[in-house]
């Protein structure tokens, strides 16, 4: 189901997987949110979400790509990567923001002290890219 434009959007990697494809699905069907699928091939899965990107890492030419990583193995792969991993398994056992997240994300900003670094911006400073052979 569609959903509206004002409406919550969710991004969702792993999205052409078994386990990505399957919360994409049932955010879909439950027409409570704008579903981003993150993909390393989004013209061969237009239609599987409300948008289809492209994950940001394999457009600045990096070529990842994960079936299932250990936390260990993930954590070794780039610079932040373990603090990434630490962070993913707080949202495995937490709910992160809620529903009415405004006050918390203005609070963390303020603590911030502005707006946090895009995630594309970090990766190119960060993760080196493989030299041409």
């Amino acid at each position: 189901m569609k959903t509206k434009d004002n409406e919550k959007l969710i991004a969702v990697f792993g999205a052409t997987g078994q386990q990505g494809g399957g919360v994409v699905r049932a955010l879909q069907a439950s027409g409570q949110f704008r579903v981003r699928a993150l993909s390393r091939n989004p013209a061969k899965h237009r239609e599987l979400a409300d948008e289809v990107v492209e994950d940001t890492l394999n457009g600045q030419g990096h070529e990842f790509s994960f079936q299932q990583v250990p936390k260990e193995v993930f954590a070794a792969l780039f610079p932040g990567a373990g603090e990434l991993a630490e962070m993913f398994s707080y949202w495995e056992a937490h709910t992160y923001l809620g529903s009415d997240s405004s006050d918390r994300i203005a609070l963390a900003n303020k603590i911030a002290g502005g707006q946090p670094t895009k995630f594309s911006t970090w990766a190119r400073a960060n993760v080196p890219m493989k030299e041409a052979v």
